[in-house]
């Protein structure tokens, strides 16, 4: 069975870590599997080969109104028997239910955000979503949703085979990646060290997490907070540190490889990962969380949609938008150490993309 993954954008595309992840994994378990990727400068740096680990990536023309095109060519010359669209992007969809109607295939359409409630892009383009999403509910022939919200607004009525399928981690990749955490770590000495990883915006609660440091600091010496990523809040946020006089217990790192992160993430005391519960937030699916279990560090955190799904009860919680109860868990946590509310290899294990892509064979076994 062939499988031909349509996904657009660039590296910086969270959607395009889930198309990989699962192609990949497929690729391993036996099945033929391809990805569609526009023809940008950073998708040939990304895939300087062509390939991502055996998995054949075919660039497309990205201009405006030619990639819907070079995508429904690329896909009658690879014909596929199935066709997975990352969600209703254009021009990713309308090429994927061209190609259907006009050749024998499945059409899977992958819903990993609800962008007809979340865009911001404008009244047309929110029509369009709006349009599309209803009409690749009735007319794929399955749909695969990443959150548990997706999937009872999707499969409401269900008039199609749905598939709950999160995003997850490479766990083999995590653990090869993560080899020298202990040296990085000693660089902060003895100190705890608390780590935030994300865009440094206030969408994410960047500044909630900067301001509760602050008032950590203000009482001990023995934590150093350590913030993974950029984003439009790293030179306001590093002026305050200045001002503050505490360059040394709030420290920035800017952006980081991705080869990278695990090495930090695991170095990590706790990981802190504000979310918070809105419309967004619970029909998403953040892929850090499965970053985080891979860690297997104690995770402070809102239990927000698929958070709290992953998660369960082996997590630090504090209040929405609560800096005062942040404080309060994160302290708790840090005192408590790596309990039972740590993650561990079980949960790890379970949220690896090997495993998605096993749930996905079955899926497409017994919906066939």
């Amino acid at each position: 069975m062939r499988t031909t993954f349509v996904s657009h954008g660039s590296k910086t595309w969270g959607t395009n870590y889930r198309i990989l992840g699962l192609a990949r994994n497929l690729h391993v378990l036996g099945m033929d599997t391809h990805v569609l990727l526009p023809d940008l400068t950073e998708n040939r740096n990304w895939f300087p080969e062509g390939h991502y680990e055996g998995v054949p990536i075919h660039f497309t023309n990205p201009a405006p109104g030619s990639e819907l095109r070079s995508k429904y060519d690329r896909l009658r010359s690879l014909r596929p028997d199935v066709v997975h669209c990352a969600g209703v992007i254009k021009p990713c969809f309308p090429a994927a239910a061209m190609y259907r109607a006009n050749h024998s295939c499945a059409l899977i359409v992958d819903f990993d955000e609800h962008l007809s409630r979340i865009t911001v892009r404008g009244k047309a383009r929110q029509l369009y979503y709006l349009f599309a999403e209803n009409f690749a509910k009735r007319y794929a022939d399955r749909l695969v949703v990443a959150s548990r919200f997706l999937e009872q607004w999707f499969g409401q009525p269900k008039r199609k085979p749905i598939l709950y399928l999160p995003n997850a981690v490479e766990l083999e990749q995590f653990r090869q990646q993560r080899s020298g955490w202990q040296e990085l770590k000693s660089r902060w000495g003895t100190r705890q060290v608390v780590i935030y990883f994300g865009a440094l915006s206030p969408h994410y609660d960047a500044d909630m997490v900067f301001d509760g440091a602050v008032r950590v600091l203000e009482r001990r010496k023995d934590l150093v907070f350590v913030f993974v990523g950029s984003g439009e809040m790293l030179e306001s946020l590093c002026s305050r540190t200045k001002q503050a006089g505490l360059e040394d217990s709030i420290q920035f790192c800017g952006f980081v490889p991705d080869e990278c992160v695990p090495k930090y993430l695991s170095a990590a005391d706790a990981l802190v990962f504000p979310i918070r519960d809105n419309w967004w937030n619970r029909a998403r699916c953040p892929g850090k969380v499965y970053y985080f279990t891979a860690a297997m560090a104690p995770i402070v955190t809102n239990p927000v949609g698929e958070v709290w799904e992953a998660l369960g009860n082996q997590a630090w919680y504090f209040k929405d938008r609560d800096t005062d109860d942040f404080v309060r868990v994160l302290e708790e946590c840090l005192a408590t150490g790596r309990d039972k509310r740590c993650p561990d290899q079980t949960m790890a294990s379970l949220h690896c993309w090997r495993e998605r892509a096993k749930t996905y064979l079955r899926f497409l076994e017994t919906a066939a």
